[in-house]
């Protein structure tokens, strides 16, 4: 019996995005559920990154794209890649996406894409028409602030947006809400505001979130029980970076209680961040033992270490999606402090039964917040309980990936609202 064929197509896959969900449901849908599943993308050299843009004439030689893509082994061993050539955009669409489009599509069983944009709805079509009986599943990886400032999906700055908008409104719109098998957005608060502004794909549109590996994290860690671990308050991500809001951090650290704490800081740090952070240490010279910044963390498994010694994740983000650095904490159960524009927050604490909201505009509650919290430490290990069973129940992918293709066999039959 032929296996499956499940295909991803994201057009810009560097090294890193394998870990996150563009690359692991495409290798859930391989080694959970057996499918022949592939990743369908442009090449990035591991050094230049997207910055260098994608590179022309991909390599074929294994050791060469093992180097650009070290998590091809670590991290989705066995999914098969595919590289396509960099033949450039037209006018709303990559021109190679196209081409693996009309020649693969009557091979491909289940088309996943991500994102809501007219190009992946031009996508769609172009499948279904080579496939009528082919699904396609779109992820639609969701950032509702962006969404809120969207007012058209479509580019309508000029005569010919104009166009391409009154095109796609009364003609193709109408064939892609009949057409599309399933989309899913990551939170309950995206679902339904999803829902509310497309009502027409309401009834195909489900909640699927974001996971975690727990198989493969259990082979390389075990995980600390509570007494085991430190009193290490942590933050994930681009140190510096508009959207991470690590400034709020150092506004409010001098004014916490951070006796028996620290505050840890991983991730690559903003160039134009680095003077604010020597400024900041000039002015509060005591705290340098307190909050420290440990860079990038390239190994997957030195993150997973981090997550174990620690007891809070502390995110002030002025606009997340679904962040994977939250699913991985709440793992190791961290209790989650996230900004009240995290919109994924009900989803991810299950409606504040084990975190907390800040406001990223009130640093005196913020601050109290999270004195309250390090100065109970009872209350934090039983949330921390709580954190990790919830977890475990919830966001592990392989259960995610058989719940999605439960949908998928569902497709066809009824509506799911």
């Amino acid at each position: 019996m032929n296996k499956k064929r499940f295909v991803t197509i994201v057009s810009h896959i560097e090294n890193l995005e394998l870990r996150k969900d563009t690359g692991q449901i495409p290798y859930h849908a391989y080694r959970t559920l057996g499918y022949d599943a592939t990743l369908v993308s442009y090449y990035f050299t591991l050094s230049g990154g997207r910055s260098k843009g994608p590179v022309k004439h991909p390599p074929k030689d294994e050791n060469v794209i093992n180097n650009d893509y070290p998590y091809l082994k670590s991290e989705v061993n066995g999914l098969k890649l595919h590289f396509m050539p960099d033949l450039g955009r037209g006018k709303f669409y990559e021109k190679s996406i196209v081409n693996y489009l009309l020649s693969e599509s009557k091979k491909i069983d289940i088309l996943n894409l991500f994102h809501f944009s007219a190009e992946n709805i031009f996508y769609t079509l172009l499948y279904k028409l080579k496939n009528p009986k082919g699904k396609v599943y779109i992820k639609l990886d969701i950032d509702v602030d962006f969404y809120k400032s969207q007012t058209s999906f479509f580019n309508t700055n000029s005569f010919l947006g104009s166009i391409k908008k009154f095109l796609y409104s009364v003609f193709l719109m109408p064939v892609f809400y009949k057409t599309i098998d399933l989309l899913s957005a990551e939170s309950e608060y995206s679902l339904k505001y999803f829902q509310s502004r497309f009502p027409k794909l309401a009834n195909k549109t489900v909640q699927i979130p974001n996971g975690v590996d727990h198989l493969k994290i259990r082979f390389l860690i075990k995980k600390l029980e509570y007494n085991e671990k430190e009193n290490i308050i942590l933050f994930v991500g681009r140190v510096g970076s508009q959207q991470k809001n690590t400034e709020l951090i150092l506004r409010i650290a001098p004014q916490m209680n951070l006796k028996y704490w620290k505050i840890i800081l991983a991730g690559p740090v903003e160039e134009n961040f680095k003077k604010e952070i020597i400024f900041f240490f000039e002015k509060n010279p005591y705290l340098k033992e307190k909050i420290i910044f440990i860079g990038n963390l390239t190994e997957p498994t030195e993150l997973y270490k981090l997550y174990n010694r620690s007891k809070i994740l502390l995110m002030p983000s002025q606009h997340e999606g679904f962040p994977n650095a939250g699913v991985e904490a709440i793992f190791f159960g961290l209790v989650p402090v996230l900004s009240d524009k995290i919109y994924a927050f009900n989803t991810l604490t299950d409606f504040g039964q084990h975190g907390f909201n800040i406001p990223i505009d009130n640093d005196s509650k913020t601050i109290s917040v999270i004195n309250k919290i390090i100065d109970n430490e009872s209350i934090l290990e039983k949330l921390s309980r709580k954190s990790s069973s919830y977890a475990e129940r919830e966001f592990i992918w392989q259960n995610i990936i058989t719940k999605l293709d439960s949908y998928l066999t569902k497709a066809t039959e009824a509506p799911y609202s």
